[in-house]
């Protein structure tokens, strides 16, 4: 849906669009937003389905709510100098947490499509095929050295799992992995609690994930499972 027919204050579907100046920074305040929206809207959709398991359900729920109640913050960050598209998107967000209080878990995935429709996230920069072999090599010794215990030996019975990086490299589409390694990596309280990968190394991950591990500098084997 586009950004002119997300619902406005006072305004149904067809309400004049809010000035779009801000969609078009590049930056990371805009990147996060973009990414949240996407991971939240993917794990509500994922609720609206069936297959989970009661733990899975248990710690998809609470991620789910708990993103609901940080959005509100980064949409105003975000858009702190666009009063119409700050009210805009804060009013959705609303009707986001409305069915979330009943569990709609498929009118709170809809809701976020439309915002996910108005604030898209941009993978310029950020596909695999961006990233040289140098660059990959580089991201396969850091998944070794910083993420690898976790998402190689995650607990099956845990409520939220690390994942499988590898395979979800190649069975999500291209924006919903990479709005998670935005979305799902982050600093230390001695850093910042922002995501601290350029796009440049998100890229360079991707790459590392979608060749299983195999490929590093000058092509030669670099097995990581």
């Amino acid at each position: 849906m586009p950004l002119s027919a997300v619902p406005r204050p006072g305004g149904g579907a067809d309400s004049p669009a809010p000035r779009a100046g801000l969609l078009l920074q590049a930056g990371s305040r805009r990147r996060d937003l973009a990414a949240q929206l996407e991971v939240a809207r993917d794990d509500a959709m994922r609720l609206a389905g069936s297959g989970l398991n009661k733990p899975r359900r248990v710690g998809l729920e609470a991620k789910v709510r708990s993103a609901l109640g940080v959005l509100p913050l980064t949409a105003r960050a975000y858009l702190q100098d666009d009063g119409a598209a700050e009210a805009s998107a804060l009013a959705t967000l609303k009707r986001a947490q409305r069915a979330l209080q009943s569990r709609d878990w498929k009118r709170v995935a809809a809701v976020l499509s439309q915002l996910c429709s108005a604030y898209p996230l941009r993978l310029a920069g950020l596909r695999p095929g961006n990233a040289g072999p140098a660059a990959v090599a580089a991201a396969g010794r850091s998944y070794q050295h910083s993420c690898a215990m976790c998402h190689r030996y995650a607990r099956p019975d845990s409520q939220l799992p690390a994942p499988d990086l590898f395979r979800w490299s190649r069975t999500l589409g291209a924006r919903s992995f990479v709005a998670r390694m935005i979305d799902g990596v982050h600093g230390t309280a001695f850093t910042s609690f922002e995501n601290p990968l350029s796009a440049a190394e998100i890229a360079a991950l991707y790459a590392y994930f979608r060749t299983g591990g195999t490929v590093a500098a000058g092509g030669s084997p670099d097995k990581a499972r």
